[in-house]
Protein backbone atom coordinates (compact mmCIF):
# COMPACT_ATOMS: atom_id res chain seq x y z
CA UNK A 1 0.00 0.00 0.00
CA UNK A 2 1.06 3.42 -0.90
CA UNK A 3 1.81 6.12 1.68
CA UNK A 4 0.49 9.68 0.70
CA UNK A 5 1.37 12.90 2.08
CA UNK A 6 0.64 16.18 1.47
CA UNK A 7 2.25 19.79 2.24
CA UNK A 8 3.40 23.26 0.31
CA UNK A 9 6.24 25.13 -0.55
CA UNK A 10 5.24 28.25 1.21
CA UNK A 11 6.88 31.70 1.20
CA UNK A 12 6.52 35.38 2.47
CA UNK A 13 7.19 37.86 -0.08
CA UNK A 14 9.59 40.61 1.35
CA UNK A 15 9.91 43.65 -0.92
CA UNK A 16 10.54 42.26 -4.49
CA UNK A 17 12.17 38.74 -2.85
CA UNK A 18 10.46 35.64 -1.56
CA UNK A 19 11.54 33.91 1.47
CA UNK A 20 10.72 30.44 1.44
CA UNK A 21 10.36 28.39 4.85
CA UNK A 22 12.23 25.57 5.73
CA UNK A 23 11.66 23.27 8.80
CA UNK A 24 14.71 21.56 9.81
CA UNK A 25 13.35 17.74 10.97
CA UNK A 26 14.60 15.98 14.04
CA UNK A 27 15.98 13.65 11.83
CA UNK A 28 18.07 16.20 10.38
CA UNK A 29 17.30 16.89 7.30
CA UNK A 30 15.70 20.37 5.76
CA UNK A 31 12.34 20.08 4.18
CA UNK A 32 9.21 21.87 3.10
CA UNK A 33 5.87 21.25 6.26
CA UNK A 34 4.26 18.11 4.86
CA UNK A 35 2.29 15.24 6.61
CA UNK A 36 -0.09 12.31 5.79
CA UNK A 37 -3.14 12.61 4.56
CA UNK A 38 -6.05 11.50 7.34
CA UNK A 39 -9.60 9.20 6.51
CA UNK A 40 -12.03 11.67 5.20
CA UNK A 41 -9.51 14.70 3.97
CA UNK A 42 -8.88 15.74 0.54
CA UNK A 43 -4.81 17.37 -0.19
CA UNK A 44 -5.58 20.80 0.56
CA UNK A 45 -7.25 20.20 3.78
CA UNK A 46 -3.98 17.79 4.58
CA UNK A 47 -1.99 20.66 3.57
CA UNK A 48 -3.47 22.93 5.57
CA UNK A 49 -3.61 21.16 8.78
CA UNK A 50 -0.07 20.14 8.42
CA UNK A 51 1.51 23.35 7.97
CA UNK A 52 -1.18 24.84 11.09
CA UNK A 53 0.32 21.62 13.17
CA UNK A 54 3.93 22.07 12.25
CA UNK A 55 3.91 25.54 11.97
CA UNK A 56 1.24 27.82 13.24
CA UNK A 57 0.84 29.44 10.27
CA UNK A 58 -2.82 29.31 9.27
CA UNK A 59 -3.03 32.54 7.07
CA UNK A 60 -1.89 31.67 3.81
CA UNK A 61 -2.79 32.26 -0.12
CA UNK A 62 -2.79 29.25 -2.32
CA UNK A 63 -1.40 29.74 -6.05
CA UNK A 64 -3.57 28.37 -8.46
CA UNK A 65 -1.94 26.13 -11.07
CA UNK A 66 0.75 24.68 -9.43
CA UNK A 67 0.85 21.16 -8.08
CA UNK A 68 4.11 19.08 -7.55
CA UNK A 69 3.90 15.35 -7.14
CA UNK A 70 6.44 12.70 -6.37
CA UNK A 71 6.90 9.01 -5.52
CA UNK A 72 10.16 7.91 -3.50
CA UNK A 73 10.99 4.51 -1.71
CA UNK A 74 11.91 4.09 1.77
CA UNK A 75 12.45 1.14 4.37
CA UNK A 76 14.75 -1.62 4.19
CA UNK A 77 15.07 -4.27 1.31
CA UNK A 78 12.76 -6.59 2.63
CA UNK A 79 10.28 -3.55 3.85
CA UNK A 80 10.62 -1.05 1.54
CA UNK A 81 7.68 1.10 1.30
CA UNK A 82 6.20 3.54 -1.36
CA UNK A 83 5.34 7.10 -0.46
CA UNK A 84 3.33 9.67 -2.80
CA UNK A 85 3.98 13.42 -1.66
CA UNK A 86 1.66 15.87 -3.37
CA UNK A 87 2.90 19.75 -2.71
CA UNK A 88 0.86 22.98 -3.42
CA UNK A 89 2.46 26.59 -3.25
CA UNK A 90 1.49 29.40 -1.04
CA UNK A 91 2.07 32.84 0.48
CA UNK A 92 1.59 34.06 3.31
CA UNK A 93 2.07 37.69 5.76
CA UNK A 94 2.88 35.89 8.76
CA UNK A 95 6.19 35.45 10.03
CA UNK A 96 6.25 34.03 13.42
CA UNK A 97 6.82 29.95 13.68
CA UNK A 98 5.30 27.90 16.27
CA UNK A 99 7.16 24.72 15.65
CA UNK A 100 5.84 21.55 16.55
CA UNK A 101 7.54 18.66 18.25
CA UNK A 102 8.26 16.87 15.22
CA UNK A 103 11.30 19.74 14.30
CA UNK A 104 14.44 21.43 15.92
CA UNK A 105 14.38 24.80 13.98
CA UNK A 106 12.68 26.53 10.61
CA UNK A 107 14.02 29.53 8.56
CA UNK A 108 12.94 31.63 6.32
CA UNK A 109 15.13 31.77 3.56
CA UNK A 110 15.68 33.63 0.23
CA UNK A 111 15.63 30.99 -2.97
CA UNK A 112 19.01 30.76 -3.86
CA UNK A 113 20.29 29.62 -0.10
CA UNK A 114 16.74 27.29 0.17
CA UNK A 115 18.30 25.48 -3.04
CA UNK A 116 22.06 24.99 -0.63
CA UNK A 117 19.32 23.77 2.21
CA UNK A 118 17.12 21.65 1.24
CA UNK A 119 18.19 18.21 1.51
CA UNK A 120 16.80 16.06 -0.87
CA UNK A 121 17.51 16.33 -4.81
CA UNK A 122 13.23 15.87 -5.13
CA UNK A 123 12.60 18.70 -2.49
CA UNK A 124 15.34 20.84 -4.50
CA UNK A 125 13.53 20.08 -7.89
CA UNK A 126 10.28 21.60 -6.60
CA UNK A 127 11.75 24.25 -5.42
CA UNK A 128 13.26 25.54 -8.32
CA UNK A 129 9.75 24.50 -9.93
CA UNK A 130 7.83 26.45 -7.72
CA UNK A 131 9.95 29.77 -8.25
CA UNK A 132 9.75 29.72 -11.75
CA UNK A 133 5.72 29.29 -11.37
CA UNK A 134 5.98 32.46 -9.43
CA UNK A 135 8.23 34.29 -11.45
CA UNK A 136 5.62 33.96 -14.27
CA UNK A 137 2.70 34.23 -12.35
CA UNK A 138 4.71 37.96 -11.72
CA UNK A 139 5.68 38.50 -15.41
CA UNK A 140 2.03 37.50 -16.62
CA UNK A 141 0.66 40.33 -13.74
CA UNK A 142 2.46 42.99 -15.13
CA UNK A 143 1.22 45.24 -17.73
CA UNK A 144 2.76 47.93 -19.90
CA UNK A 145 1.82 51.18 -18.95
CA UNK A 146 -0.08 53.00 -21.95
Amino acid sequence: MQEHSCGFVLFRPVDENRYYLLLHYKAGHWDFPKGHVEAGEDEEQTARRELEEETGIRRIEILPGFRYEYVYEFGGSHSSRSKKVVFMLASTEQYRVRLSHEHKGSRWVPYERALKMLTFPNARAMLAAAEEHVRKMDANSKYPEV
